[in-house]
Protein backbone atom coordinates (compact mmCIF):
# COMPACT_ATOMS: atom_id res chain seq x y z
CA UNK A 1 0.00 0.00 0.00
CA UNK A 2 1.24 3.12 -0.54
CA UNK A 3 0.82 6.30 1.43
CA UNK A 4 -0.22 9.65 -0.28
CA UNK A 5 1.04 12.56 2.03
CA UNK A 6 0.13 16.19 1.33
CA UNK A 7 2.14 18.76 2.99
CA UNK A 8 -0.18 21.27 5.19
CA UNK A 9 1.04 24.23 3.80
CA UNK A 10 -0.26 22.67 0.34
CA UNK A 11 -4.00 22.88 1.46
CA UNK A 12 -5.50 25.64 -0.65
CA UNK A 13 -5.76 25.00 -3.80
CA UNK A 14 -2.93 25.56 -6.45
CA UNK A 15 -3.90 27.22 -10.24
CA UNK A 16 -1.98 25.35 -12.71
CA UNK A 17 -1.67 27.17 -16.84
CA UNK A 18 -0.61 24.62 -19.01
CA UNK A 19 0.67 26.90 -21.73
CA UNK A 20 -0.44 25.99 -25.75
CA UNK A 21 1.91 27.31 -28.33
CA UNK A 22 0.50 28.12 -30.97
CA UNK A 23 2.00 25.97 -34.23
CA UNK A 24 3.14 22.82 -33.82
CA UNK A 25 3.90 20.71 -30.00
CA UNK A 26 3.99 17.71 -28.37
CA UNK A 27 0.30 17.05 -28.02
CA UNK A 28 1.18 13.92 -25.99
CA UNK A 29 3.20 15.93 -23.30
CA UNK A 30 0.17 18.21 -22.90
CA UNK A 31 -2.59 15.17 -22.25
CA UNK A 32 -0.36 13.32 -20.00
CA UNK A 33 0.89 16.76 -17.91
CA UNK A 34 -2.74 17.08 -17.84
CA UNK A 35 -4.11 13.81 -16.81
CA UNK A 36 -0.81 13.83 -14.22
CA UNK A 37 -2.30 16.52 -12.29
CA UNK A 38 -5.91 15.17 -12.20
CA UNK A 39 -5.13 12.07 -10.76
CA UNK A 40 -3.52 14.03 -7.64
CA UNK A 41 -6.89 15.30 -7.64
CA UNK A 42 -8.69 12.04 -7.98
CA UNK A 43 -6.35 10.24 -5.31
CA UNK A 44 -7.14 13.12 -3.20
CA UNK A 45 -10.51 13.01 -3.90
CA UNK A 46 -10.81 9.19 -3.07
CA UNK A 47 -9.08 10.12 0.18
CA UNK A 48 -12.15 12.51 0.96
CA UNK A 49 -9.59 15.94 1.05
CA UNK A 50 -10.20 18.74 -1.31
CA UNK A 51 -8.51 19.13 -4.91
CA UNK A 52 -5.15 20.37 -4.77
CA UNK A 53 -4.88 21.73 -8.15
CA UNK A 54 -7.22 23.76 -10.60
CA UNK A 55 -6.21 23.00 -14.06
CA UNK A 56 -6.54 24.93 -17.09
CA UNK A 57 -5.17 25.32 -20.88
CA UNK A 58 -3.73 28.71 -21.61
CA UNK A 59 -3.71 29.74 -25.38
CA UNK A 60 -2.65 32.72 -26.98
CA UNK A 61 -5.85 31.62 -28.72
CA UNK A 62 -9.22 30.06 -28.67
CA UNK A 63 -8.53 27.29 -30.24
CA UNK A 64 -4.67 25.75 -31.78
CA UNK A 65 -4.40 23.37 -34.59
CA UNK A 66 -1.99 20.92 -34.84
CA UNK A 67 -0.98 18.73 -37.64
CA UNK A 68 -2.14 20.50 -40.47
CA UNK A 69 -5.42 20.83 -38.83
CA UNK A 70 -5.36 17.26 -37.91
CA UNK A 71 -5.88 17.88 -34.29
CA UNK A 72 -7.31 21.03 -32.61
CA UNK A 73 -6.79 22.08 -28.81
CA UNK A 74 -9.30 24.81 -27.12
CA UNK A 75 -7.85 26.19 -24.24
CA UNK A 76 -9.97 27.12 -21.73
CA UNK A 77 -8.85 30.66 -21.58
CA UNK A 78 -6.65 32.72 -23.54
CA UNK A 79 -3.22 34.67 -21.82
CA UNK A 80 -5.13 37.92 -21.07
CA UNK A 81 -8.19 36.33 -19.47
CA UNK A 82 -5.39 34.59 -16.47
CA UNK A 83 -4.87 37.53 -14.34
CA UNK A 84 -3.04 35.24 -11.41
CA UNK A 85 -1.59 31.50 -11.55
CA UNK A 86 0.47 29.10 -9.27
CA UNK A 87 2.41 27.78 -11.56
CA UNK A 88 3.02 27.47 -15.62
CA UNK A 89 3.92 24.28 -17.94
CA UNK A 90 5.49 24.83 -21.23
CA UNK A 91 4.84 21.22 -22.87
CA UNK A 92 7.58 20.48 -25.33
CA UNK A 93 7.38 22.37 -28.81
CA UNK A 94 8.54 21.28 -31.87
CA UNK A 95 11.00 23.69 -33.91
CA UNK A 96 9.58 26.52 -36.35
CA UNK A 97 9.86 24.74 -39.86
CA UNK A 98 9.68 27.88 -41.68
CA UNK A 99 12.57 29.35 -39.27
CA UNK A 100 14.60 26.18 -39.04
CA UNK A 101 14.22 24.45 -42.31
CA UNK A 102 13.14 20.69 -43.08
CA UNK A 103 16.21 19.22 -42.31
CA UNK A 104 15.64 18.15 -38.51
CA UNK A 105 14.22 14.55 -38.40
CA UNK A 106 10.56 14.90 -38.64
Amino acid sequence: MIATVVPSNFETMKHVSILIPQGETSLSNIESTYKMLSMVNQTLDRMKKAPLFKIQLIGLSKETELTNGLFTIKPELTFDEVSKTDLIIKPAALPNREICGQGYGY
